[in-house]
């Protein structure tokens, strides 16, 4: 009989950066907006460009609002 490999564990930064990209998915009012996002030990980098100025206070609203993020 075979073994199955082991999954390498998961990288938290990797883990919160796809929660805060799900989490901006999910508000109609960012669409449109061109992000991309990078964490590191709790603190997110949202890099890119937005369509409005209120359009980016929702952007920052998602991510602060996100479990884990302790700075953005």
């Amino acid at each position: 009989a075979g073994t199955a490999a082991a999954q390498p564990p998961a990288n938290p930064n990797q883990q919160l950066a796809d929660a805060v990209k799900a989490r901006l998915v999910a508000v109609p009012s960012v669409a449109g907006a061109d992000l991309s996002v990078v964490a590191q030990g709790g603190t997110v980098r949202v890099l890119g460009t937005t369509v409005s100025a209120a359009q980016k206070a929702q952007v920052i609203a998602a991510v602060r609002g996100t479990a884990g993020v302790t700075l953005v």
